[in-house]
């Protein structure tokens, strides 16, 4: 948040621009594939070849990653994270 004073003279709080902190890495078909803080890649996305996003490294390095599961619609099923600690989410959607 940074701090903007206003006309009658109060301090309000402003979230700040994401752009002005991370930087977006893009592949050949315009997806994601990692997100910078600086220098140090703070996500790395894969992806497969309907174009979506199967994988998820938020870690910095700690090795735990978020895998995608998705229906025939393109629906995300089941998010598991790879520590061994079951799904992090299971999604029903109503037809």
């Amino acid at each position: 948040m940074v701090p903007e004073t206003t006309i009658d003279s109060k301090i309000r709080y402003q979230p700040r621009d994401p752009s002005d902190d991370y930087k977006l890495v893009y592949d050949a078909w315009n997806r994601v594939v990692q997100v910078k803080d600086g220098f140090v890649a703070v996500q790395k996305n894969e992806y497969d070849g309907l174009n979506r996003r199967i994988e998820r490294d938020e870690t910095r390095g700690d090795g735990t990653k978020q895998h995608f599961y998705y229906n025939t619609q393109w629906q995300v099923l089941e998010i598991e994270v790879s520590r061994g600690t079951g799904p992090l989410a299971h999604y029903v959607y109503h037809p």
